[in-house]
This record gives C-alpha cells, sequence and structure tokens, in this order.
C-alpha cells in the first residue's frame, strides 16, 4: 500500500504542512491469517521520501484476533526500510481465543534517524513495550512493514489480523 498521490502533490510544491490533525493514510479490512513461524508479513504500507521529514510522524494501529494452545509465543517484528527495528513477543499466550492490538509509532528525530516505539496488548493481560531506533534516509521511498510468526508450528495456533490503519501526523 501506498500513501494517496494528492499528498505528494503538496510536498512538491514545497509547502510546510502542519495540522494537529492526523491524514488517514491507509485502511486495510481485509484479513491476513498467519499459522507459520518466522516472519510473515501482515502489513505494508510506503512511506513516500520527504513526507516524514525531521520531525512527522507514522502511527499505525493493528486489531485482530488469536487462538492457541498454551506456551504458545506470537512475535511481532516491526521493520523500516528492510531493517529490523524492534520485535513485540509474549510468552505464554493465555490458552483461548482473545483481541489482540498492536500499537507503533514511527518518529523522524532527523532526516536519516528514526525512533519506533510499540505495544503488544491482548485482551486481561499485561501489555508488551519494545523501542528501537532506525538509521534510514526519510528523503527516500521507504516501507514500513510489520510482520507475524509463531514460535513453533501448530495447526492450533492461528492469528488474524482483522483490522490495520496508518495515521500521517505532518511535520510542523
Amino acid at each position: 500500500t501506498t500513501f494517496p498521490a494528492y499528498r505528494s502533490r503538496f510536498l512538491s510544491q514545497d509547502v510546510v504542512l502542519s495540522s494537529p490533525f492526523p491524514a488517514v493514510a491507509d485502511r486495510v479490512v481485509t484479513d491476513v491469517v498467519v499459522t507459520a513461524t518466522g516472519l510473515n508479513s501482515i502489513y505494508s504500507v510506503t512511506i513516500p521520501a520527504n513526507v516524514l521529514r525531521s520531525t512527522g510522524r507514522l502511527s499505525v494501529d493493528l486489531f485482530g484476533t488469536y487462538l492457541t494452545d498454551s506456551l504458545a509465543e506470537l512475535k511481532f517484528t516491526i521493520q523500516l526500510g528492510g531493517t529490523n527495528i524492534f520485535t513485540l513477543a509474549k510468552t505464554p499466550l493465555s490458552s483461548a481465543t482473545a483481541a489482540l492490538l498492536i500499537h507503533t509509532d514511527l518518529i523522524a528525530e532527523a532526516v536519516t534517524t528514526s525512533f519506533a516505539y510499540g505495544s503488544y496488548r491482548v485482551t486481561g493481560d499485561t501489555e508488551v513495550l519494545a523501542h528501537g531506533t532506525s538509521t534510514q534516509d526519510l528523503t527516500t521511498n521507504l516501507v514500513f512493514e510489520i510482520f507475524a510468526g509463531w514460535n513453533a508450528a501448530d495447526p492450533s495456533r492461528s492469528y488474524t489480523m482483522k483490522y490495520a490503519e496508518a495515521l500521517l501526523y505532518f511535520p510542523t
């Protein structure tokens, strides 16, 4: 998914965009199911060159459900430009079906540095937090991607992403 083209026409005019309200950059309502181990892409969005600049922010929320036995670990890995920023993991997940919310923020600190943090919350359980930094050239197109995977293959385990939304806060 890429941001709508009408956003980049403003940037090409060298106009400073400032708004306390975010723009909806992307929304996905198609189920994505993960039953495998490893890195399985569940969501990605392309950030066009120069959109984040040095003070912009991309905020992404994913809502889904999981079904598992006990002692399962479900990991979410966050990448920017193909580089891992951080991984969110929780062991063990309770044995059941439950709702799961993932929230990440990617904040530009400079033209080549970004800081990201995220949280992973399962209904009725404690929140898992993580953070990391990435040195990327924010003046080029970059893919922000979220992957999911289980610690072991098991037919009784599945994660289904139901909804994803990316919001872009323009630099001031």
